[in-house]
């Protein structure tokens, strides 16, 4: 399941798995983008709810080239399409979504989540379990981060490095590769940004211990 909680201008995403490349999900956004995509109706009782425009956006070079944006200010957005079930066991997992940012932003996030398991698209929300979160969060002059969260078993990881996201009013292609051997690589309109392994930026794994055997006792080290 593909999530958006999203700040203003989406207009491309994709969901591809190496070896072989076969691409699981693509949604450039044309005119049949609504038969595939469930708006939620979480915070919609509260009056909270935000609406989507299907639009080309505020600049454009193709007018046909359409995206979905976010309308009113200080309101919650979210949406969400299906993907067929898939697994990334022993392939390259790559997640990547382009999203341009019109106005200034106060306080906003403009990221994707994919989802697992069943999930009542009508009602997800902030607090809908999910497997991985990516994408830009801004509030104020002091945060502009740019989340890499995974979860597992229940609990969610953020990266321990801190990521800075874009925040001018261009679009920029954010990418978030998953290898087996447990690299990954983020990259922003194709370059390398950061770059490691889950087990030392991640804290989803317990600290290794070493076994110290000469000694009266038996010591830990972690």
């Amino acid at each position: 399941m593909g999530q958006l909680e999203l700040l203003k201008l989406l207009s491309f995403l994709c969901l591809i798995r190496f070896s072989a490349s076969e691409i699981f999900f693509e949604e450039r956004f044309d005119d049949g983008w609504q038969g595939r995509w469930v708006r939620s109706d979480w915070k919609r009782s509260e009056g909270k709810a935000g609406s989507f425009k299907h639009t080309a956006g505020r600049w454009s070079g193709d007018p046909d080239d359409k995206g979905i944006q976010t309308t009113t200010d200080a309101k919650h957005f979210a949406i969400s399409a299906k993907i067929p079930e898939f697994s990334n066991k022993n392939r390259t997992l790559v997640l990547q979504y382009s999203i341009r940012l019109e106005q200034d932003i106060e306080c906003g996030g403009g990221y994707i989540k994919l989802l697992s398991g069943y999930v009542n698209q009508k009602k997800f929300g902030g607090d809908t379990p999910y497997s991985v979160m990516f994408g830009p969060d801004i509030c104020g002059t002091q945060k502009k981060a740019l989340h890499v969260i995974l979860s597992y078993q229940g609990q969610n990881y953020p990266i321990k490095k801190e990521l800075e996201c874009e925040t001018d009013k261009l679009t920029h292609f954010y990418t978030f590769i998953l290898r087996p051997d447990a690299s990954y690589s983020i990259l922003v309109d194709g370059r390398e940004r950061d770059s490691g392994s889950m087990y030392t930026d991640w804290d989803i794994l317990p600290p290794r211990k070493i076994k110290v055997v000469n000694a009266k006792k038996v010591l830990f080290l972690v």
